[in-house]
C-alpha cells in the first residue's frame, strides 16, 4: 500500500515537472516553435517518460491550462469571480500569449480556456450561494437556467483573456469593468423582473 501511495506521488510529479517545464519554456516561446525535446530537456526526463504521460505536446498544454485553472481560478482565494480572472490573465500573460491562437497556425487552446473558465464559475457558484456582494452569483441565483448562464459568461470571459494580449493594462481593466458592468445590469434587471 505504502509503495503504491509513493509510485503515485513520483508519478504526479513527474507529470507536474513536465507540465511546469512547459510553462517555463512558454514564458519567452510560442507554443508552436515548442518541441517535445525541449520540455524533455527542461523538465529533466526522457522522449519515452514524456509519451508515457501525453499523447504529444498540445496534451501536455491543456493539462498546462487545466494546472493553471486550478491553481490560479479554482483554489479557494479571496475576490469575486472577474478578479480571479483578472490575477489569473497577470499571472500567466506571457503563457497565454504564447498559447493565444493569433501567435498559432495550427493549435487553438480557445476550447480549453472556455472549458476552464466555465468550471472555474459553476465551482465558484456551488460554493459561495450565500455571498451577497459578488453580481455573478446574484445573476445565477435569479436565473432560472443557470448552466446556460455560466457558458453564457464564460464565452465572454474567455474571449476577454484571449483577447487580452492585445490590450494593455488600461484596456484590459476597461475590458473587465464593461463584463461587470454588464453583469450588473442583467442582475438588476432580474431583481426588478422578480419585483413584479
Amino acid at each position: 500500500m505504502g509503495e503504491k501511495l509513493m509510485n503515485e506521488q513520483k508519478r504526479s510529479r513527474t507529470q507536474r515537472d513536465i507540465i511546469l517545464a512547459l510553462a517555463e519554456i512558454l514564458q519567452t516561446t510560442t507554443f508552436e516553435q515548442i518541441t517535445v525535446q525541449a520540455i524533455c530537456e527542461v523538465a529533466l526526463v526522457t522522449r519515452s517518460t514524456f509519451y508515457r504521460y501525453f499523447e504529444d505536446k498540445y496534451a501536455a498544454a491543456e493539462a498546462l491550462i487545466e494546472y493553471l485553472g486550478m491553481r490560479d481560478l479554482m483554489d479557494p482565494v479571496d475576490g469575486l469571480v472577474l478578479e480571479r480572472v483578472q490575477r489569473f490573465v497577470s499571472r500567466n500573460e506571457a503563457i497565454i500569449r504564447h498559447l493565444n491562437p493569433s501567435n498559432q497556425q495550427r493549435a487553438n487552446f480557445h476550447v480549453e480556456f472556455l472549458r476552464m473558465v466555465e468550471r472555474a464559475m459553476t465551482l465558484f457558484y456551488e460554493a459561495n450561494q450565500t455571498v451577497e456582494c459578488d453580481p455573478i452569483i446574484q445573476m445565477l441565483k435569479q436565473a432560472t437556467q443557470p448552466e446556460l448562464m455560466i457558458k453564457f459568461l464564460a464565452g465572454g470571459v474567455t474571449s476577454m483573456i484571449i483577447d487580452s494580449q492585445h490590450r494593455d493594462e488600461t484596456q484590459q481593466a476597461q475590458a473587465i469593468n464593461f463584463i461587470v458592468e454588464i453583469i450588473n445590469q442583467l442582475a438588476d434587471r432580474g431583481e426588478s423582473n422578480h419585483d413584479d
